[in-house]
């Protein structure tokens, strides 16, 4: 599930404070876990990170503008921010020369230098065997266990912006 931070920890070693933005009422149960795993994944890593819940109707640019003279990359999960608002901190990162790590395939089209994408085939693959299950025996959805699918997601990267930060891949 964490794997842009990852990657991000591997291809810029250098990059010590991350900014994470997210807005304050989508801070959910599923927002507060993932924030939690990836400040708990920076730690480990010894890099430090910067959250900030964005109350509805903040601009982000305004909000920002400070932190990002303490940062070196920025974070954007999955469902935190509006699309405006990944526009908005997507080109003021940019002006600063700061790169931005999404975890979708928006932020990417956005400018982000990857984030990712659904495997469908793998859901589908996945889908089939559940479906199966059920076919082939006496069964019912309800009896089966519900399923997180980690493996369900893959990274796509955008070319340009991985160039513009100096971000390159051997074979």
């Amino acid at each position: 599930r964490f794997l842009p931070v990852q990657v991000v920890a591997h291809l810029k070693p250098k990059i010590k404070t991350f900014f994470l933005p997210y807005r304050d009422y989508v801070r959910n149960g599923r927002i507060t876990y993932e924030v939690e795993k990836i400040e708990d994944f920076l730690k480990k890593r010894h890099k430090n990170i910067i959250t900030l819940p964005l109350k509805d109707g903040e601009s982000i640019s305004q909000a920002t503008e400070s932190i990002l003279k303490k940062i070196d990359g920025v974070l954007i999960t999955e469902y935190s921010l509006h699309t405006d608002d990944i526009t908005e901190i997507t080109a003021l990162a940019k002006r600063h020369g700061i790169p931005v790590f999404g975890s979708t395939e928006d932020t990417l089209r956005q400018g982000a230098l990857f984030g990712t994408k659904a495997d469908l085939e793998f859901m589908g693959v996945k889908a089939a065997e559940y479906c199966h299950e059920i076919l082939s025996s006496e069964k019912k959805p309800a009896d089966l266990p519900i399923h997180m699918l980690e493996d369900s997601r893959r990274i796509i990267v955008n070319p340009q912006a991985l160039a513009e930060h100096g971000v390159t891949f051997s074979e």
